[in-house]
């Protein structure tokens, strides 16, 4: 815990500092975000997928959709923002 505390005390950022939130914010979210393949590769057979048999569920299906859904919306959301805060 020493060493992580120290790491930020290098970039200057205080915890109770919105630039703390940020980094957690995006630790947390690098993570969930390479979590999610890496469960749903686990449970792929590498033969059948060779084979090409392997069929996805619709809820799987349904979950990635959204995931792109909301990849886009954050996407657009912040070039709004970076073009109104350059204008």
């Amino acid at each position: 815990m020493r060493i992580f505390l120290d790491a930020f005390s290098f970039w200057n950022i205080e915890m109770q500092s919105p630039a703390f939130a940020l980094v957690v914010l995006f630790v947390v979210g690098t993570l969930a975000s390479s979590a999610l393949p890496a469960l749903l590769g686990a449970n792929i057979n590498v033969l059948a997928l060779f084979q090409q048999s392997v069929q996805m569920g619709a809820k799987s299906i349904r979950l990635r959709s959204g995931l792109v859904v909301i990849q886009f919306s954050i996407i657009i959301g912040l070039l709004i923002s970076g073009i109104v805060i350059y204008q």
